[in-house]
């Protein structure tokens, strides 16, 4: 109990790691072409590391319990969930107050959460996953840190509250990591059907948006080569682990 407790702490400690980087990176530089491309990089090899997870590790596992078309199912329906979260706030476009607070709320949510519920099944399937998730998350959590320092720190915020802010970004991690712990232990068909719907959240969130952010940050070319590079090194750690 107490290694998973320490593996738990050490999956969450990634996750903050890499929120707090992002934040220095916003606070330091803004909105310099520099870190915009930078942070077009970090994202397409994030993008191809959760491709890669999401294909060779958590759609296999799940389809070992559930079979192919129940496997796709739940990925379609993970999928689904996070294409209805996104249009439900392009319907706040008329008060941008509103539209912000929403938009933190359901990237916390839906990046975080999920992140952080992916940890905990995969502490339940074995502790590998874990650490695969773990450094796809620091690395996730980069992109996701800079975004929230940069429009603070043109905001005229203090720094430490910048830093502060873009802390508590990575907290409902904390209570996916929970959930996921507990679900898993449940029933294998419960795990499997997790699984799915998180390798649907991941695989949406990779290719239908980080993807594109990438692209418009660094150019086609390069976002392409480096989304590469993130599969490559995605399917080392599936097969390495």
């Amino acid at each position: 109990m107490s290694n998973v407790h320490n593996m738990v702490m050490f999956s969450l400690v990634m996750s903050m790691i890499g929120t707090m980087i992002g934040a220095f990176i916003g606070v330091q530089t803004g909105t310099k072409t520099s870190s915009k491309k930078f942070l077009g990089y970090v994202t397409a090899i994030a993008c191809g590391i959760m491709i890669s997870i999401s294909i060779f590790e958590l759609i296999p596992e799940a389809y070992k319990d559930l079979g192919g078309i129940n496997t796709l199912i739940f990925l379609l329906f993970g999928m689904g969930v996070i294409y209805i979260g996104n249009k439900i706030a392009e319907s706040f476009n008329g008060n941008k107050h509103k539209r912000v607070a929403f938009m933190v709320g359901l990237s916390l949510a839906l990046h975080n959460f999920p992140e952080g519920l992916v940890v905990g099944l995969g502490f339940a399937s074995g502790a590998t996953l874990a650490l695969k998730m773990s450094i796809i998350i620091m690395l996730h959590d980069i992109p996701e840190g800079v975004a929230v320092a940069s429009p603070l720190k043109f905001s005229d915020e203090s720094n430490w509250k910048i830093y502060f802010y873009a802390l508590v970004t990575g907290l409902p991690a904390v209570l996916g990591t929970l959930i996921g712990l507990r679900v898993g232990s449940i029933s294998p068909m419960i795990l499997a059907i997790s699984l799915a719907l998180a390798g649907g959240v991941m695989m949406y969130v990779s290719l239908g948006q980080m993807y594109f952010e990438a692209k418009e940050a660094c150019g086609g070319k390069y976002s392409f080569l480096y989304t590469l590079v993130g599969i490559g090194i995605g399917l080392f750690m599936v097969l390495a682990f």
